[in-house]
């Protein structure tokens, strides 16, 4: 837990700092930790190494746009490739998610998985350190409603809640650590009947209300009736 709060307040203090930089400066800055990131994937990823040989990139000075753009079928026909830690493969994430239905469950005990639904043809899956995962969830934090009290946060979120989809896990960040003690989470599956889900909200009172954009608008037309 002390790991996680330490990442998650490192984070907010870089959030704030960022707010104060001219737009130049923070250009230089993103500009900066991207090419931190490049070193990283060019030494650990055999797929980017690749890259940054075959086309004599100058790491000192590169920038986004001297990489091809990653689409998620390039992503899944590669990624073992891409991953830049051996013990993340296409399969052993496979086989992960085929046996794990809880979204706070830790693929290796120590990475952050979740995937797509497939709606386009192709499940994507996408992992994370938990150091990324607490600091990619700073900007949830930092989105708290000014009107809310400084009390523990209410959080309701309505879609599919038994798997490592996107929604639901990110959502689920509620329950573990030091989250624990600033916001209690509530889920209601996607497929609940409707009047079921406004007896559960109405009973709940959430300050935050998140899910699927759909079924968010439906609950604002019955909430207008």
């Amino acid at each position: 837990m002390l790991r996680q709060l330490w990442v998650t307040l490192a984070k907010l203090h870089e959030c704030r700092r960022n707010e104060q930089l001219t737009r130049e400066q923070l250009v230089a800055a993103k500009l900066k930790k991207f090419r931190r990131l490049v070193r990283h994937a060019a030494t650990y990823s055999p797929y980017y190494g690749e890259i940054v040989r075959d086309r004599a990139i100058d790491i000192d000075h590169c920038k986004p746009e001297d990489f091809p753009v990653l689409t998620k079928t390039t992503l899944l026909a590669n990624f073992d490739r891409i991953a830049t830690d051996r013990r993340v493969t296409k399969q052993a994430i496979v086989d992960f998610l085929h046996r794990s239905t809880d979204s706070g469950e830790l693929f290796q005990n120590e990475f952050q998985v979740i995937h797509t639904s497939g709606s386009s043809g192709e499940v994507g899956y996408f992992v994370f350190s938990s150091d990324d995962w607490y600091r990619g969830m700073v900007q949830r934090m930092r989105s708290r409603p000014k009107s809310v009290p400084l009390r523990r946060l209410k959080v309701m979120f309505y879609g599919a809640v038994n798997g490592h989809f996107a929604g639901i896990s990110m959502a689920g960040l509620a329950k573990r650590g030091v989250n624990r003690v600033i916001a209690q989470l509530a889920g209601c599956e996607i497929n609940t009947p409707l009047p079921q889900v406004i007896e559960q909200l109405n009973a709940y009172q959430p300050d935050l209300l998140a899910g699927y954009v759909t079924a968010l608008k439906m609950l604002a037309r019955k909430q207008q009736e």
